[in-house]
């Protein structure tokens, strides 16, 4: 009877895991965990003499497996892991990035230059959104090309239309809600166990950093959102006079799809093809910054003069400034 009673409470506790995603969680920390060790990021080398006893065995056995090319600081071997691990760990690496109170001030330096590139997905794929978030493609666009960029939650094609010239097509990946919603889980379940099973890492809130970017991913990937805000920084812009903003086509855009205008530019972290532009990047940071009480620098869209007379300006502008602040720039 009693062993009879133990299958039963053994049926119902995997029934349980099933039916709460538990496994599925527990799959998914798995794979992240080999992942990390193969790069040498679960227990880093560098810090071995600090690990206690069973911690250096474990290390010695992960070592193993670990594939780590030498010279790499452990920051950059992370990035590597998250960009291996694809979307969703590229922007729980992009966040981290901002928290150096949880990993230290050279790993988050190293994990700002995180890059979110991806292999496109098939244009095929990016036609089928296209038509089922629009309508259809024939009487909008007169041609799309294949991706010309993308990255980890979207791409962008190039499109034609007609009497009216090249326009640039953001498309969200397929399935990326369902995908980003489920690793986000995972890690939801894994910094609620850290909670659970370390109080002192309660001061650092992993759980609510984990909601917080779960939060900000998905407003990401609602191109009505992102449309919205590219129309209000396009206003306050446009009042300085200094920079163009491409035009939302908001005919042709829905939650998946965004469509506006097509731009020709250099991006600035290429410093070479900025000087080869003619632009002069260190007297535009020096009139573009405002230094602030304390030594920092904040970046200034609008000069006084244009905040003292338009007050829908100076509240778009202090919006906007919260935005990039707190959710980073939006990419492709």
């Amino acid at each position: 009877m009693i062993a009879f009673l133990i299958v039963l409470l053994v049926i119902a506790a995997i029934a349980a895991g099933f039916a709460t995603g538990v496994f599925s969680h527990i799959w998914r920390l798995l794979r992240v965990a080999a992942t990390l060790a193969r790069y040498d990021v679960l227990l880093p080398a560098e810090y071995y003499e600090h690990y206690s006893t069973p911690l250096q065995a474990t290390h010695t056995f992960l070592h193993i497996f670990t594939k780590r090319k030498r010279g790499r600081s452990v920051g950059e071997r992370l990035a590597k892991a998250f960009e291996r691990l694809g979307p969703a760990y590229v922007k729980v690496g992009q966040f981290l990035a901002t928290r150096p109170d949880m990993i230290g001030v050279a790993v988050a330096q190293e994990l700002g230059r995180l890059k979110d590139r991806l292999p496109p997905f098939p244009q095929t794929a990016a036609l089928d959104t296209i038509n089922s978030e629009l309508g259809g493609t024939e009487d909008l666009f007169s041609g799309i090309s294949e991706a010309m960029a993308a990255a980890s939650i979207a791409q962008v094609h190039q499109g034609i239309i007609p009497r009216q010239g090249v326009v640039a097509i953001k498309v969200l990946r397929p399935r990326i809600e369902k995908k980003m919603a489920k690793e986000m889980a995972a890690l939801r379940f894994l910094a609620q166990a850290i909670e659970t099973f370390s109080p002192r890492s309660r001061r650092l809130e992993p759980v609510q950093f984990i909601d917080t970017v779960s939060a900000a991913m998905g407003r990401e990937m609602d191109l009505r959102l992102e449309a919205g805000a590219a129309a209000e920084f396009k206003e306050v812009a446009e009042a300085e006079g200094l920079m163009r903003v491409p035009e939302i086509d908001w005919s042709r855009s829905a939650k998946r799809v965004m469509t506006l205008e097509w731009i020709d530019g250099v991006p600035l972290t290429d410093s070479k093809a900025l000087d080869e532009a003619g632009a002069r990047s260190q007297r535009a940071c020096h009139r573009h910054h405002a230094r602030l009480p304390g030594g920092r620098a904040r970046s200034r869209l609008l000069p006084r003069r244009h905040a003292r007379g338009q007050p829908h300006v100076r509240q778009g502008r202090q919006t906007l400034d919260r935005r990039f602040r707190h959710h980073g720039p939006h990419r492709p």
